[in-house]
């Protein structure tokens, strides 16, 4: 029953914004047909009735379900209605579990919908057994009438004709009617018949009965009742001169009711805006095409823009975020990070069979304003993964399974990811995993700060961490090395002798262990070093390293790790990654690396050609940026020298076809070699 609750109200929200593009419609377009509003409420039925709904980006609907199927195994209740500003607000709202220092239950939500429910089921039954009495209080005033022709009787106990009956309907007319009136009334009736208008009041109603909640729903059913009688007065009267019209509004005036109720049923002739009715009937006009036509194109952009939902919110082939979870990105990217990890890293023998994950809910917890001088913004974490066989999966504390497979790891809500806010970004600490407590609770307080001060302590470290690989790299320290890696990765990278560990090799190698490397970035587990190789000529080569670690309890550990080299620059994206667009003022720059006077000086003294690419400025740039001689990879193109003395060279990529454009120079005199720096 919760479930069904949940789902209706959750498709409640959604049918929203038809029901209020349709009502906007409903008041510019009243020139249109009103047949043409009619189909319209018909699509709002269809949004209420239909479990599902056609994906389109076209969709202006903000969020896909804004009460997800998952929510009765979260100990919070979270609002996706796709809108921030009102979802942020509202979850953290619901998301607390104490009101006024009184802790609510962890399942408080659970036992509310529950309540709702019933509530919702007894509501219900009301709407019906209403619609029951009004109708045998109907069918026992009509009992005694008298036929006139074929399915048109006269009633004594009447005051106003109706339709009752939906198999085989009957018109009832007041015994009291005036016979010039009558032919207005039964040429009304029979139109309502052969439009079959009430059958489509009694599935109004039904749908009203189903979401009474809804004020929405309610406006939406007055204003259906009314276009219907709407679109039958326009079927009526659309042959007729202004004298018959007059007759006919006439009639109407003489049969309305006083006092109006919602039923659905009968369908009475004077029931519904009798005011507004006549003077649409004595204002009628045919519509003209243009009109139609306008009114057309905004009827599909409703369909197209409220009648479909949103696609879901994709972020990586094999795994997906629900939609209308509205975090700020960085906290999104963490979350997606740790999933992925997480599902990467469940063991094969483990039979799970996983074949996807999701993040199933995510949402600001708590904010910490001052906690040891600094604020901490606490976001709640639930994900899953799908299994293909969920029945083999033996359950261990913590774990649920849903119907359509899809696995909790741990404890709903229970995981937590910590964030240290500044003035520009949220920074991210580390994940939390509470399942006996919550944010704010003096326990959860407790393990935080113990978590804060490890992580800090960590993050200090980390630093120095990979300062220490780079220089133990760049020293050949294979003792050094075999320390900080893992025991794999040790024996992978150095070689064991007598009295210690080799480590690297003479030539090309960085150098200066304070110059050669540079830390290009890290974060928690990985992070990439640049190293400047040399050679005796002197000549340089850029390496870039990546590293895997992790933290075992003391110091991190260094468990992969990755050379690549770029000693044959073969493709636009290879010299991007090389250089990044720089080489003046960079340790390629050889007139400012301390390399080139001695490089010149060799190139002039030594007869050995190795020396001679140098003089010219095409093999020069070849030589010293490390590019690929052969010419299908690269092309170079020389240009004239400008007034500043450089002379622009364009390397073109034939791989990837991108052109990157430098300047060579003779800083050492006409007779010296040629280096490369930037051209602008």
């Amino acid at each position: 029953m919760e479930t069904a609750f949940l789902k209706l109200l959750s498709m409640s929200i959604t049918a929203s914004w038809l029901m209020l593009a349709v009502m906007v419609l409903h008041f510019i377009l009243k020139q249109v047909p009103k047949w043409i509003s009619c189909m319209l409420w018909a699509l709002v039925a269809i949004r209420l009735v239909c479990p599902f709904s056609i994906e389109s980006t076209l969709s202006l609907i903000p969020g896909n379900e804004p009460l997800p199927e998952t929510i009765m195994s979260n100990a919070s209740l979270q609002v996706n209605s796709g809108l921030p500003a009102i979802d942020m607000q509202t979850n953290e709202y619901l998301s607390n579990p104490a009101f006024e220092d009184i802790s609510a239950p962890k399942n408080i939500w659970n036992e509310i919908i529950t309540i709702c429910s019933i509530i919702w089921v007894l509501g219900a039954v009301l709407m019906l057994i209403y619609s029951f009495i009004s109708y045998f209080r109907i069918r026992k005033r009509t009992n005694i009438s008298k036929l006139i022709c074929d399915n048109i009787w006269k009633c004594d106990e009447i005051d106003t004709p109706f339709i009752l009956g939906m198999i085989k309907p009957h018109i009832y007319l007041p015994s009291n009617i005036d016979e010039p009136q009558a032919q207005y009334v039964i040429a009304h009736e029979i139109s309502h018949i052969r439009r079959h208008d009430h059958w489509w009041k009694l599935i109004g109603f039904l749908i009203l009965s189903v979401y009474w909640f809804h004020p929405l729903c309610w406006v939406s059913y007055i204003l259906l009742c009314k276009d219907i009688e709407l679109a039958c007065d326009e079927h009526v009267i659309k042959t007729m001169d202004l004298n018959s019209k007059k007759s006919y509004a006439e009639a109407l005036l003489s049969c309305s009711i006083k006092h109006r109720i919602i039923t659905a049923c009968p369908l009475a002739f004077g029931e519904i805006g009798v005011k507004e009715r006549i003077h649409h009937i004595l204002n009628y006009k045919k519509t003209s095409f243009y009109v139609i036509l306008i009114a057309a194109v905004a009827c599909i952009m409703v369909i197209l823009c409220f009648f479909t939902n949103p696609p879901i919110q994709k972020i990586t082939e094999t795994g997906y975020v629900m939609p209308g979870i509205t975090v700020p990105n960085e906290v999104l990217a963490e979350a997606t990070q740790y999933v992925e990890n997480v599902y990467d890293k469940v063991p094969d023998n483990f039979n799970y069979n996983y074949i996807n994950w999701r993040i199933d809910h995510l949402e600001h917890s708590y904010t910490y304003d001052n906690l040891e001088g600094k604020t901490y913004e606490i976001y709640q974490l639930n994900y899953q993964f799908l299994s293909s066989s969920p029945d083999d999966i033996p359950l261990t504390d913590g774990m649920s399974i849903s119907k359509d497979g899809w696995v909790t790891q741990n404890y709903a809500d229970s995981t937590y990811f910590i964030f240290i806010k500044t003035e520009n970004e949220l920074l991210f600490l580390a994940p939390l995993f509470e399942n006996d407590c919550y944010p704010g609770d003096e326990i959860f307080t407790s393990d935080l700060l113990s978590i804060i001060n490890e992580t800090i302590s960590q993050k200090e470290l980390l630093p120095q961490t990979l300062v220490n690989w780079a220089q133990a790299f760049v020293s050949r320290d294979g003792k050094a090395i075999v320390d900080m890696a893992s025991a794999a990765l040790a024996k992978e990278l150095t070689i064991e002798e007598e009295g210690g560990y080799s480590f690297g090799f003479s030539s090309p190698w960085p150098w200066d262990n304070e110059t050669d490397f540079s830390i290009n970035w890290y974060d928690d587990s990985n992070a990439e070093i640049y190293y400047y190789a040399h050679t005796s000529d002197p000549h340089i080569t850029y390496w870039k390293e990546f590293l895997a670690y992790e933290w075992n309890g003391d110091n991190y550990i260094i468990t992969k790790e990755a050379l690549t080299y770029y000693d044959n620059i073969s493709s636009g994206a290879e010299f991007q990654e090389a250089y990044h667009g720089l080489i003046t003022g960079t340790m390629i720059d050889y007139t400012q690396n301390g390399l080139g006077e001695v490089l010149n000086s060799n190139a002039l003294l030594s007869s050995n050609n190795a020396y001679k690419p140098l003089f010219s400025p095409e093999s020069a740039a070849v030589f010293l940026l490390n590019l690929s001689s052969d010419q299908n990879d690269v092309q170079i193109t020389l240009h004239e020298k400008d007034l500043n003395g450089l002379v622009p060279l364009d390397i073109l990529f034939l791989q990837d076809q991108v052109t990157a454009t430098i300047g060579m120079i003779q800083p050492y005199g006409e007779d010296g070699i040629w280096v490369p720096v930037n051209y602008s």
